[in-house]
């Protein structure tokens, strides 16, 4: 046994058990014994007295309290229904802008391939024929095009409704189908 043990065992064998309380309890545990010895016939449930306090204890603005919660976590609920359904419309609208945007940028990508290789070819088959340093302000022309598109086609992924990137790309686009333009135009002759 540990001290704890060995002390409650001490203080048990020396507690004075002729000590009585004050007054009689007997009664009361009586009287709640003979209360839950009533069972209600039937459901059998035990009958104990409605301990419950009057209804005219209850402060008046109490149900207009509770009236006016309910109205207004109802205003609130219909508000919160409202602004989602505009939400919703709204992200339906931009959706739909996105995309166009996106088939747009495709269809000026497809256009810029053709462009590009246009415009490789043309160098391959005159390149006898074209001033050598043109052919290098050409190129470098056209990888800082290449680059420039490839700033813009990340600004567009990071941020798709800014419509100045389209622009730019769109413009960086058409400086290349110049240089086509132009390379077209002096076909034959040497530049």
């Amino acid at each position: 046994m540990n001290q704890v043990d060995e002390s409650l065992k001490k203080e048990f064998e020396n507690f004075d058990f002729s000590v009585e309380p004050e007054r009689d309890l007997w009664p009361g545990i009586e009287s709640l014994i003979d209360a839950n010895d009533q069972i209600d016939s039937d459901n059998n449930v035990i009958a104990l007295p409605d301990t419950r306090k009057n209804n005219s204890s209850l402060p008046n603005w109490l149900p207009y309290s509770i009236a006016a919660s309910l109205i207004l976590c109802t205003v609130s609920i219909l508000f919160n229904v409202f602004a989602y359904q505009k939400l919703s419309d709204m992200n339906t609208e931009q959706y739909v802008q996105v995309k166009e945007q996106l088939d747009q940028m495709a269809l000026l990508e497809q256009q810029h391939s053709l462009v590009r290789a246009e415009i490789n070819q043309f160098l391959l088959k005159e390149e006898k024929l074209l001033d050598p340093n043109l052919i290098i302000e050409i190129r470098q022309a056209l990888h800082a095009i290449d680059s420039a598109s490839r700033e813009l086609k990340a600004g567009l992924n990071a941020d798709p409704e800014n419509t100045h990137f389209s622009d730019m790309l769109n413009e960086a686009y058409q400086q290349e189908a110049g240089i086509l333009k132009t390379l077209r135009a002096s076909k034959g002759t040497r530049i």
